[in-house]
């Protein structure tokens, strides 16, 4: 890195640790109010700038704190941790967040693009774990219902529950494509199939407005991920510095993100 890289850097690092650190403050002091949806909310700011210091750090820079940070609050923020184990993991990690130091050798200046944490990073942002859990909550309903009588859409509601509970946790990539999958087979059959069962009408609509939301959730998703990785390579490779171009973005349906300008194409396993 030249000098002002290096001060670029180490500033961005200081700034984020400085908003780590007030946001951090403010959550320990509603962290024991009863307005669990006010505690969320500032679990979630905090969370959003962890992540974004993870992302521009080596993994072998990141700290424990920071580590242990990304983990509990996305717990609590995803309902998988109580409102009180937050308050203790809190005061366990309070002292280390307020006194870290950062220092890093040469070697450490040196790091490549975490592709894989963009990609997470946008589809936790658009809440698309949460989705497929309450699309499987939607089709476990209707299979509960008593109404389905036919055997074979029964059959069909339960491979579609466990395709998307395999997939629920898996890369945007790999979600997509199940979603993909779950659209095209509710769109066309389906749903017609659940429409002779005049009962089961709300949940139908339910399905389909949630259907509509998970595609946008999917298109927003990922052009907000291709943004970051377009500026993030376009700002750090210098060969496009040096010819003035950016490289435009791809993404293959074999899950290749394709960076390419007038001369060449250069292709990454996403």
């Amino acid at each position: 890195m030249t000098n002002s890289k290096d001060s670029a850097f180490n500033n961005a690092i200081q700034q984020l640790h400085i908003s780590i650190k007030q946001r951090f403050t403010a959550l320990t002091k509603i962290v024991t109010s009863a307005n669990d949806q006010k505690v969320r909310d500032s679990a979630t700011l905090l969370h959003d700038d962890v992540k974004s210091l993870k992302r521009i750090l080596a993994s072998k820079d990141q700290p424990k704190w920071l580590n242990d940070l990304d983990n509990f609050l996305q717990r609590y923020i995803s309902k998988s941790l109580r409102l009180e184990d937050l308050n203790i993991n809190i005061a366990n990690v309070k002292s280390s967040v307020d006194r870290h130091t950062w220092s890093f050798s040469a070697e450490a200046e040196t790091f490549g693009f975490n592709f894989d944490e963009i990609f997470t990073h946008y589809r936790d942002k658009s809440e698309l774990p949460e989705l497929f859990e309450r699309t499987i909550s939607l089709l476990e309903g209707i299979l509960a219902s008593g109404e389905i009588e036919s055997i074979y859409v029964r059959e069909a509601l339960e491979k579609l529950i466990s395709s998307m509970e395999i997939s629920k946790k898996g890369s945007l990539y790999s979600m997509e494509v199940a979603w993909q999958f779950f659209v095209s087979f509710a769109t066309r059959f389906l749903i017609n199939e659940l429409e002779t069962y005049p009962l089961i009408g709300s949940a139908i609509k339910a399905l389909k407005e949630t259907i509509d939301e998970g595609n946008v959730k999917f298109l927003v998703s990922k052009e907000e991920a291709f943004k970051e990785v377009q500026s993030n390579v376009s700002e750090s490779l210098g060969v496009y510095k040096r010819k003035n171009e950016k490289p435009a973005i791809g993404y293959q349906n074999t899950g290749q993100i394709v960076l390419s300008n007038s001369e060449n194409n250069i292709s990454a396993e996403a």
